[in-house]
C-alpha cells in the first residue's frame, strides 16, 4: 500500500526538527512525485502542477543542501519532465536534458 500522506507527514515532522536535513527534502520529493504518478488520471492539471512545483521545490532544497550527490540532479530531472509532460511544454524537457548534460561532465560522479 502505498503511504504518500503518511511519508510527506513524517519528512515535515524531520525538517521542523532539523531544517538542513537533506534527506527529509528528497524522500518529501519523492512522496509529492510519487503520488501523482499513481494518481496523475484522477488529478486536475492544478492538482498535477501543484504536486510537481511541491516536489521541485524540495528536490531544489535537496540539492541547495546536498550539491555533490547527483542523485538530486536526477530527482529534480524527473519532476521538470513530468512538469513538462502535464503542461505539454517542451522548454521543460530541454531545461531537464540541460541538466542531465551537465551533470554528465560534472566530478562528482564516481568513475
Amino acid at each position: 500500500k502505498q503511504k504518500f500522506q503518511e511519508g510527506v507527514d513524517k519528512c515535515d515532522e524531520a525538517i521542523k526538527l532539523l531544517p538542513n536535513f537533506g534527506e527529509a527534502y528528497l524522500v518529501r520529493s519523492f512522496g509529492f512525485n510519487n503520488y501523482f504518478g499513481y494518481h496523475q488520471n484522477n488529478l486536475a492539471k492544478q492538482g498535477k502542477l501543484k504536486l510537481l512545483r511541491q516536489a521541485k521545490a524540495d528536490a531544489q532544497k535537496y540539492i541547495d543542501i546536498v550539491p555533490s550527490d547527483p542523485a538530486g540532479a536526477i530527482n529534480i530531472c524527473q519532476i521538470i519532465c513530468n512538469i513538462g509532460v502535464v503542461r505539454d511544454d517542451d522548454e521543460d524537457v530541454n531545461d531537464a536534458l540541460e541538466r542531465l548534460t551537465k551533470l554528465l561532465t560534472s566530478p562528482n560522479l564516481p568513475n
